[in-house]
């Protein structure tokens, strides 16, 4: 993988709360939804970049995650 992922410590924060079905439409703060809008946004341009369109469609932030998490472990 060329690009290098980082995350910051809200964007982490966020994915876990998302993982743990806490991000909804209702009752999730502005920053948290925002920094969400940030997260799938970096998602969307590294799924178009390896056109990993099959690869991340089944839930793309879990894919994300999965991928950063790889990198680290290299």
């Amino acid at each position: 993988m060329s690009k290098k992922i980082n995350f910051s410590d809200a964007e982490k924060e966020v994915i876990q709360k998302y993982f743990n079905g806490e991000i909804t439409a209702f009752g999730t703060s502005e920053e948290d939804m925002k920094t969400m809008s940030g997260v799938i946004k970096q998602a969307e341009n590294l799924m178009h970049d390896l056109e990993a369109y099959d690869e991340a469609s089944e839930d793309m932030i879990k894919w994300f995650w999965e991928k950063y998490n790889s990198q680290n472990e290299q």
